[in-house]
């Protein structure tokens, strides 16, 4: 019995591994490219907290499932991810870009409207650096974190009694002309200083955070999006402009930056408000906005930038 039991799983191994091979001989050289990427950056990316149970489960699945998928599945189901920081290996340079109380300390160095960071605790540390009103909600984030993982809205009177270490406490952005949650995924590549690459809307009904992680509703924008009021869409075109010269200013040898943006109504304008930049980002959403003509341009954008610096 024992026998019969290993001998099925050995056969079933076997053939596992040969759909592997036939699997990658059918990838196109730039999906190899980020295979190989992906394999040497993988300690990089994926250690201590970044790496969640989830993400874990996620990949596992794809191991099993992508070798009886079609060639273009792996393209489609990363969603750009893999075109997108995978060449990066600089543990210094990866933690960085995913830290959002870098992020703030560069938009606010740069003029990019971004939500006021009242508190945050870092190295075992807590700083206030605004002011703290005790009836208003506040949005406390992890420092380092995605997919909108850790978010919660906490009332300015219960943040001298938080007990967490490595977070921040920013003011709380509501959206323009929704009730529900939303922001918009602006994505630059460093080879257009003139549009992004694509523009998406993201909304949730319910709850705080509006990522398609999350399970937000996704739409597709293109040059206008068409929720958007006159207003809101130019303050949104106001801040796409700013993240572009910022993306070509200080972040070259980055190929692409996934920007989270949130449109809020002030008492006498509409201003859009810069989240955080992402690397290793969504530049699309599998499988609710699935553009092959997109897909295939940014591939071909990201081939000739790992060429560019030599990185083929």
């Amino acid at each position: 019995m024992f026998r019969t039991i290993l001998s099925s799983v050995l056969v079933l191994l076997v053939a596992y591994i040969i759909l592997c091979v036939i699997w990658w001989f059918r990838l196109d050289h730039i999906d190899k490219i980020g295979v190989r990427n992906f394999v040497r950056s993988c300690s990089t990316w994926y250690s201590g907290e970044y790496l969640t149970l989830s993400m874990y489960a996620k990949f596992l699945r794809l191991a099993f499932t992508t070798p009886f998928m079609p060639p273009d599945f792996l393209s489609r189901w990363t969603e750009g991810g893999f075109y997108s920081g995978n060449e990066l290996t600089d543990e210094q340079v990866v933690s960085d870009m995913n830290n959002k109380l870098i992020w703030w300390k560069v938009f606010t160095t740069e003029g990019i409207s971004t939500p006021l960071t009242v508190m945050y605790n870092a190295h075992g540390r807590t700083h206030q650096v605004g002011e703290i009103a005790p009836n208003k909600l506040y949005i406390k984030k992890p420092i380092d974190g995605g997919c909108g993982g850790g978010i919660v809205s906490v009332a300015g009177s219960d943040i001298p009694h938080i007990t967490d270490t490595n977070y921040l406490i920013q003011e709380k952005i509501s959206d323009c002309s929704k009730k529900s949650a939303r922001h918009f995924r602006v994505v630059t590549v460093i080879d257009d200083d003139q549009t992004p690459i694509n523009l998406i809307e993201l909304t949730a009904e319910g709850g705080i955070v509006s990522n398609h992680a999350a399970g937000a509703s996704v739409l597709q924008c293109g040059a206008r999006c068409p929720g958007t009021t006159f207003n809101e869409q130019e303050a949104l075109d106001k801040m796409i402009g700013q993240l572009i010269r910022l993306h070509h200013n200080r972040f070259r040898n980055m190929f692409s930056i996934g920007w989270d943006v949130m449109v809020a109504c002030e008492e006498t304008d509409t201003t859009a408000y810069c989240l955080e930049g992402n690397i290793r980002h969504s530049a699309w959403y599998y499988p609710d906005l699935i553009d092959t003509n997109l897909i295939n341009d940014y591939k071909q954008r990201y081939y000739r930038f790992l060429v560019s610096k030599s990185a083929v």
